[in-house]
């Protein structure tokens, strides 16, 4: 017969799921108060000369990361106090979060280089008029026309502020062809304006090319799309890198200032997330010039998450980097839905 009164269990039970509960309720208060943080500090630093980019993740003390959440200003060279003029010195805090400082410049990825029998992401490909090689993202669906189309990074299929719809993509990209035959295998549709803050452009493929929705050399499909998290692990297939493989850094999607001035967009703020190397990566780059364009996909779920379009310009494997948009709003802001068969 059983005893009276409440069984130790039980109680045990629904205490450990308040104490969940409390903690869960602190995270969320804490990520709510980074997010308005990271806003206030985008704003500040927009016209700011030496800032490069703006985001949320661990903070870092001689070169290493420590268990300690921050809002990251990253500037093109770190100088003295003394060396500051007053009007850039930035924040130790900002609404009493701690802030921050990295060196760090950053940079958009160009130049692959294979040659395939028909297109899948992570070949090279790149505007044949305007002379630019990148890498083939996601094949997606024109929502109004039903065509099939390729989606990569507005710097690698328009590449020129004078770019115009009807130019030929080739694969691969012009920097590629060691004297092979120029395939042109898309036209270049529309791009999304670089003010809303992405760098991603459509190309309609020609009705003779033959395509694989699945990345070059992954046997695996793609399951569908969702977005980043915090320590989701991923990875994408670059034209130059090949398949490398990384771990969302933070809930908080950032601001980077990269530098388009050679396709005449000038210093141009992006919003992406941070994806920083894994283990699973043998070599110290988890990505690099080539490689922008480039599908980053879930390894648990198999779902397409972002576009690369960036990667720190040096710095060694403790603080090497990716920076992808969420294909989620990529898709959205060009009208189409991804190829899933």
């Amino acid at each position: 017969m059983g005893q009276d009164g409440p069984l130790p269990i039980k109680q045990s039970t629904d205490f450990d799921f308040v104490k969940i509960n409390i903690e869960g309720l602190r995270q969320m208060s804490r990520s709510n108060d980074f997010s308005k943080a990271l806003t206030k500090a985008i704003r500040m630093t927009k016209n700011h000369p030496m800032v490069t980019g703006v985001d949320v993740g661990s903070a870092y003390k001689n070169g290493k990361k420590i268990r300690r959440l921050a809002i990251r200003f990253y500037v093109s060279k770190k100088l003295g106090q003394t060396h500051i003029p007053q009007e850039y010195m930035l924040p130790a805090t900002i609404d009493g979060l701690p802030c921050d400082v990295i060196e760090a410049n950053f940079v958009p990825l160009e130049i692959p280089e294979y040659y395939a029998n028909f297109l899948q992401p992570g070949l090279s490909v790149g505007n044949v008029v305007q002379g630019t090689t990148g890498t083939a993202g996601p094949l997606v669906v024109d929502k109004k026309t039903g065509r099939i189309g390729l989606i990569s990074c507005w710097h690698v299929l328009a590449g020129s502020t004078g770019a115009s719809p009807g130019e030929g993509i080739a694969q691969p990209g012009v920097a590629h062809r060691h004297g092979g035959p120029l395939r042109i295998i898309a036209d270049l549709v529309r791009s999304v304006p670089l003010n809303k803050g992405f760098d991603a452009s459509l190309a309609f493929l020609r009705h003779d090319v033959d395509y694989d929705f699945r990345p070059w050399h992954w046997e695996n499909k793609i399951t569908g799309v969702e977005r980043m998290r915090k320590n989701m692990r991923v990875f994408k297939v670059g034209a130059v890198t090949g398949e490398t493989y990384g771990i969302v850094e933070s809930n908080q999607v950032g601001n980077y200032r990269i530098p388009l001035n050679e396709y005449g967009a000038g210093e141009t703020p992006l919003w992406g997330r941070k994806i920083i190397i894994s283990d699973k990566t043998k070599e110290d780059e988890l990505t690099r010039e080539g490689d922008s364009g480039a599908l980053w996909i879930n390894e648990d779920t198999g779902k397409a998450v972002g576009l690369n379009f960036s990667g720190l310009d040096g710095g060694g494997r403790a603080i090497e980097h990716a920076v992808a948009h969420e294909l989620l709003d990529v898709l959205n802001l060009l009208d189409v839905d991804l190829l899933l068969q």
